[in-house]
């Protein structure tokens, strides 16, 4: 069993896992965590839906992800996140740290991952005018959003 799970979507678990693994230490400010976390979801995701398309395949594990996050009882870490962040750079991700789970996954699927709004409605199971609501109210806390998608999120 392990075998096949270790075959699941080798190659798109390779493209894939960076950018699941960047998305949970984004959602938990946490290294060992966000490692963990999300290769116990790619393990899950491939016992689950190794049958299903790579696009939907992809959407379910990060929603998987996601909720996996949420039940993590972890501390933001901010210097888990980035080393050495310039001060801008700080600033956003301590109020990234400091919003409430759902406002940090909007956050880091549009700013950190740039994930188109209907994608992330499809992740999310949500439609795309609360999103676009959502980030506007966001984008007005964090006035820097704009500026700082260029310097924070890689």
């Amino acid at each position: 069993m392990e075998k096949q799970i270790i075959e699941c979507h080798r190659q798109y678990y390779q493209q894939q896992l960076p950018r699941l693994y960047h998305m949970a230490l984004y959602l938990l400010g946490e290294r060992a965590a966000a490692q963990q976390t999300t290769e116990q979801v790619w393990r899950i995701a491939c016992t689950e839906g190794k049958s299903a398309k790579e696009s939907v395949f992809l959407r379910n594990t990060m929603r998987m992800l996601i909720d996996a996050c949420r039940r993590q009882q972890v501390l933001y870490q901010v210097e888990e996140v980035m080393a050495n962040p310039s001060l801008p750079q700080l600033l956003l991700l301590q109020s990234l740290g400091a919003q409430p789970f759902s406002d940090r996954v909007l956050l880091v699927l549009w700013a950190a991952l740039g994930i188109e709004l209907s994608e992330i409605a499809q992740i999310l199971l949500l439609p795309e005018w609360m999103l676009k609501r959502r980030l506007n109210k966001l984008a007005k806390q964090l006035c820097t959003l704009k500026n700082a998608k260029e310097h924070v999120f890689c």
